[in-house]
């Protein structure tokens, strides 16, 4: 693979700070990702979007489920609990960690 020379007009410090809070361990995964979201975001079909949203709204119908913003006071409760665990104030679960005991129960 060919290195490329790479000179944001971002500070990088900024990207470095941006890139510990998305827990990346480095500044070159934070950039990988963000370029594969870009090329994917060039390449998508609205076609596959509303494709996607008739297939959730099916599954929904299908489940019965039916989702609806929370109360005022409970937003504010849940963006406190978001913030505490986004300072590192709470214990969170990573989204690995879910998706590797969901992977165990299949």
């Amino acid at each position: 693979m060919r290195g490329i020379n790479f000179r944001p007009k971002v500070d990088p410090g900024k990207l470095l700070q941006i890139a510990k809070k998305q827990n990346y361990s480095d500044l070159s995964g934070f950039i990988n990702d963000a370029i594969e979201e870009k090329i994917r975001h060039i390449h998508e079909d609205p076609r596959d979007h509303k494709l996607i949203n008739d297939l959730k709204k099916a599954v929904y119908e299908y489940n019965g489920w039916s989702f609806s913003k929370p109360p005022v006071k409970e937003a504010v409760q849940i963006k406190k609990r978001a913030k505490a665990m986004r300072d590192g104030k709470t214990r969170s679960i990573p989204l690995a960690d879910i998706i590797k005991k969901l992977e165990k129960l299949i």
